[in-house]
């Protein structure tokens, strides 16, 4: 493909933007790292889509650029694969109790009817991480980008 100059133009101020956003985004991961079961989607800088978006933008903005290395990449796949993570507030406060009950190791509160929704809830979080693990792999690679 020859790049015009608009092309280039345009990629710049779109990998600038995408950049923004995946930091807003990183900002919060840290933040939440510890929320096992999940986090409230209201702490999200963005709608989920769109972060998705940004993320595979930065992707290719930082591969044209020539600046993409292992730890960069595997940083984005897992932020791609962690929005899986971040659920309706409601069951968010579900996900909080659920983990204060398993911390509690209170076998009653540990079997309670909102630890168990908190754990399948949390069982398809985790196919969910998966699954865009592999959506992240499979795009990354339609670009040309291995690691």
């Amino acid at each position: 493909m020859a790049w015009t100059e608009e092309d280039i133009q345009k990629l710049l101020a779109d990998g600038e933007a995408a950049e923004k956003i995946v930091n807003e985004y990183g900002s919060v991961l840290a933040i939440t790292s510890k929320m096992t079961y999940g986090a409230p989607r209201s702490l999200l800088p963005r709608p989920k889509e769109e972060i998705k978006q940004m993320i595979l933008t930065y992707l290719f903005y930082l591969h044209v650029l020539n600046t993409l290395d292992k730890n960069t990449f595997d940083f984005l796949q897992t932020g791609y694969a962690s929005l899986s993570s971040f659920l309706d507030d409601d069951d968010a406060k579900i996900a909080v109790a659920a983990q204060g009950a398993m911390n509690s190791k209170d076998f009653t509160r540990m079997t309670s009817p909102g630890v168990l929704a908190a754990l399948e809830r949390f069982t398809k979080s985790t196919n969910e991480s998966t699954a865009l693990s592999e959506e992240f792999y499979a795009l990354a690679a339609k670009l040309g980008i291995r690691f």
